[in-house]
């Protein structure tokens, strides 16, 4: 019989226990043993609220209520479970990078499995040059086991989830590179990794939803040079996780154009292209809105700077400069807003004239894609 982590045990006494009984006391003497910490925990708490702020999906905030007594905890208890929609499978993520994932749910609690537990392997790949492998955990650190010293690695790189396991979606960070060294006589790297989030000492994450799909209609106004009136199309947006987008074009013509980090594909009533991302200088314009609105963190701050950020309730606003040479010569500047989606991006090209898509109508409900959107996706993988 598999040995149940002390998390799991401790989340099962918090679940029976009756009333607000011993397992209040307990998750309250908890609470209190950490008061010390409790201007690094409001630290937190501010770096994932932009940090939600930022994604385009829903997430769920959860506070750590249980660590247990080990050297290298591999498992903790979070203060949310299925009465607040949290299941098994879902990421868990702060502010600085990936922590894991939820592997037991309870009515008012879960269970966090850590990165550094034995039997997490992770699809990554290195943030910089897209080369993916899998990381493993191995309790006080993390495993970069079969890097291939043919391939270009270097001291400092982030690596980044691949998003190829749905499991993780893509471009959370997850760890840097600390150290290299050639092994004798095998053809792979010998490194050492650090987590870029903090897996000892955090107390407040983010969990991510668990079927990232979501629809909206759009519609779009871009300024023409030379023309008095801006051009203008409409249709509808499906936004697929792990996958990319489909744009839906019903007016003033009707098309399909899918992007996915690999490829962006157009499609007509008698008419299809295919176009592979890294093959033209394009590539990466090409996927500023699918990394807008993926919340693809490692891709921003590879192309953009924040330059603002203002919160009014439960709205907000950020605004991006360019600082890659890919971006500079397309974007002056990007402005985004939203609540619980992004309802708005501004698209400034040098010249300052906008672009604006608005997003209306978002919907999450319907998780499942038809054939025909399948098929599109299909043709973009």
């Amino acid at each position: 019989m598999k040995e149940e982590s002390s998390a799991l045990v401790r989340m099962r006494e918090f679940e029976y226990d009756d009333g607000r009984s011993v397992a209040g006391q307990r998750i309250d003497n908890f609470l209190v043993s950490q008061l010390k910490g409790v201007h690094n925990n409001v630290d937190e708490i501010a770096a994932n609220s932009r940090l939600k702020d930022l994604l385009s999906l829903p997430t769920t905030d959860a506070q750590i209520v249980y660590v247990g007594n080990e050297p290298f905890p591999t498992h903790y208890l979070l203060n949310k479970g299925s009465s607040e929609g949290i299941k098994a499978g879902q990421a868990v993520v702060t502010a600085d990078g990936l922590l894991g994932q939820i592997t037991s749910v309870g009515s008012k609690h879960s269970e966090l499995t850590l990165l550094n537990n034995a039997q997490t392997v992770i699809p990554v790949m290195v943030a910089r040059t897209g080369v993916r492998s899998l990381l493993y955990g191995n309790l006080e650190t993390l495993d970069l086991r079969y890097f291939p010293v043919s391939a270009d690695l270097q001291k400092g790189d982030v690596l980044v989830t691949s998003g190829m396991d749905n499991v993780y979606p893509a471009g959370i960070p997850v760890a840097s590179i600390t150290s290299i060294t050639p092994t004798s006589g095998t053809p792979f790297y010998k490194t050492t990794t650090r987590a870029t989030a903090n897996l000892t000492s955090t107390r407040s994450v983010l969990i991510l939803a668990a079927k990232p799909v979501v629809r909206a209609q759009f519609q779009q106004s871009k300024t023409i040079a030379n023309s008095s009136k801006p051009m203008l199309s409409k249709g509808s947006l499906l936004f697929v996780k792990n996958q990319g987008v489909l744009w839906q074009l019903n007016s003033p013509v009707k098309a399909d154009l899918v992007v996915t980090p690999r490829k962006m594909v157009q499609k007509t009533a008698h008419t299809q292209s295919v176009v592979n991302l890294k093959q033209t200088p394009y590539g990466p314009a090409a996927t500023v809105l699918l990394q807008l609105m993926s919340g693809n963190e490692a891709a921003l701050r590879q192309h953009f700077q924040v330059t603002q950020f203002k919160q009014n309730g439960n709205t907000w606003s950020a605004g991006l400069q360019p600082k890659s040479a890919n971006m500079k010569p397309l974007f002056s500047r990007i402005e985004i807003n939203g609540g619980a989606y992004v309802n708005k991006i501004v698209l400034f090209d040098p010249q300052q004239r906008p672009t604006n898509i608005v997003f209306t109508g978002h919907s999450s409900a319907n998780n499942s894609l038809n054939s025909s959107e399948n098929a599109l996706f299909k043709l973009a993988q």
